[in-house]
């Protein structure tokens, strides 16, 4: 009688694990295919250092950007999730990447040529690229 309601007990816990973690499994969606880049504007933060922002349609696996030839840091802390159609899907992010420069630095006359280079997260891997150059009145 023992090993018969303890039979019973291993397979009512064993459905009741299975139902219940059975069902939280969730599939993501694949992420976009990365579609473009662009060089969207030179800003801030609060501490005065200035930055590039980039802006990716889709999801990048390698990021390069180019400041007057210099390779820049990514601010991974800064970046910002896109949702265009407000379906809560991500369609892309706002980049940004510091430029070794202080607010202070800048003078009338100072050019940014900046150049990105963002290759695709999905096959065929592709890369896309911008160029922008930025005058400092």
């Amino acid at each position: 009688m023992k090993k018969i309601i303890k039979n019973l007990m291993g397979i009512a816990l064993g459905l009741i694990l299975s139902v219940t973690c059975g069902s939280t499994i969730v599939h993501a969606a694949p992420a976009p295919s990365l579609t473009s880049v662009s060089i969207t504007d030179v800003t801030a933060d609060q501490n005065d250092k200035v930055y590039i922002e980039v802006t990716e349609v889709g999801t990048s696996k390698m990021r390069f950007v180019y400041c007057n030839n210099q390779l820049l840091e990514e601010n991974l802390n800064e970046m910002v999730s896109l949702d265009f159609n407000g379906d809560r899907i991500i369609d892309g992010y706002r980049r940004y990447f510091y430029t070794g420069y202080s607010v202070s630095d800048l003078y009338p006359g100072l050019q940014f040529n900046v150049r990105a280079e963002f290759t695709n997260a999905m096959y065929p891997w592709d890369t896309k690229y911008a160029n922008q150059v930025f005058t400092f009145n």
